[in-house]
């Protein structure tokens, strides 16, 4: 949740000034006692019964209360899309850090998409149609590949590449990926701010 919450404050800390004040009057919204923080019983009024797990992982500090900046973690899992695990019976909500997602499916569907936290991806705790996954990293590479060879048509980066079988079409993907590494060393090279590597 920690990496989330690091997101969540590196988005907030560039929007502009009317998506900051947007994302307060939401805050102010559901702090119905105006008191500057959000209980459990505003979160659960504005939100619904079920939702004490993810109140007490907002609640980093633990005081039994979300304040502004917890808040914000919690905007960005609204706002953004966060997606929940589609394994059967599985015990994670949010995927909150790598997941893995049906290669078909995300490249056929332009609205939803079937992900897997790793636990239900490792164990086949899932029932679905197709077969070939691929965590967010490696697809967020393989994306990159696919854009520098110049092929940038959600089309074209659909259909051919998830032909064949499993063993074929990862392998397809990891030569995709392989082929895209000049692009994060240009990016990593040209960016001398950047510490992380």
């Amino acid at each position: 949740m920690e990496e989330i919450r690091a997101i969540a404050l590196a988005y907030y800390n560039n929007f502009s000034n009317n998506e900051k004040h947007d994302v307060y009057a939401t805050f102010k919204q559901i702090d119905t006692n105006g008191d500057g923080t959000i209980t459990i019983d505003e979160y659960e009024e504005f939100f619904g019964i079920h939702v004490r797990l993810s109140f007490q992982e907002l609640d980093t500090n633990g005081d039994g209360k979300i304040d502004f900046e917890e808040f914000i973690t919690l905007y960005y899992f609204g706002n953004f899309g966060m997606l929940l695990c589609d394994g059967k019976g599985c015990k994670v909500k949010f995927l909150k850090g790598v997941y893995f997602t049906c290669l078909e499916c995300f490249h056929l569907n332009k609205t939803t998409t079937f992900d897997l936290c790793t636990s239900c991806y490792r164990y086949r705790n899932f029932v679905h149609e197709h077969n070939t996954f691929l965590d967010s990293h490696l697809l967020l590479r393989r994306k990159a590949a696919h854009v520098q060879d110049g092929s940038n048509s959600s089309q074209d980066y659909g259909q051919a590449d998830v032909s064949g079988d499993d063993e074929e079409v990862v392998m397809k993907v990891f030569e995709s990926v392989n082929a895209g590494v000049n692009l994060g060393q240009a990016v990593v090279g040209a960016s001398s701010a950047c510490s992380i590597l």
